[in-house]
């Protein structure tokens, strides 16, 4: 009877030694690591960071009035320039605060993950601290 205990015993510590801690200490932090980049990727294709920033000082909905061609009319240019220049500032605001929410999203997202592997790796810690800190 002892010698199947201890057989259990040393396949469970085989088991441990070569497959949990392998797992626990490698795979499991590598598989976090790379879910993380794959959301920073799919929230930079969501904010599209580069487009909006080529896109800054584009009018906004494209919406925009052109002078007109024929003579010089100061009123009217001076309407269409009033019109250009506020759908370039609303769609300049729009963008960064677009920006901006990005930006936010993607430092949640690295306080996020990074607070998931630290406790990732502390579990095991607290799991044998908090049982005796609070049970004496």
């Amino acid at each position: 009877m002892m010698v199947e205990a201890s057989a259990a015993d040393s396949d469970l510590k085989t088991l441990v030694l070569r497959m949990f801690l392998p797992w626990y200490v490698w795979q499991r932090p590598r598989e976090i690591i790379r879910d993380y980049f794959s959301y920073v990727g799919a929230m930079m294709e969501v904010f599209s960071f580069a487009f909006l920033l080529k896109t800054l000082l584009s009018p906004w909905k494209a919406i925009q009035d052109s002078a007109p061609q024929k003579g010089f009319n100061l009123e009217r240019w001076m309407e269409s320039m009033a019109l250009n220049m506020t759908t370039r500032m609303i769609g300049m605001i729009i963008r960064l605060l677009t920006i901006l929410t990005g930006i936010v999203v993607q430092v949640a997202l690295l306080i996020g993950f990074a607070t998931y592997l630290a406790f990732w790796f502390a579990f095991p810690v607290l799991l044998v601290l908090v049982p005796v800190l609070f049970f004496r």
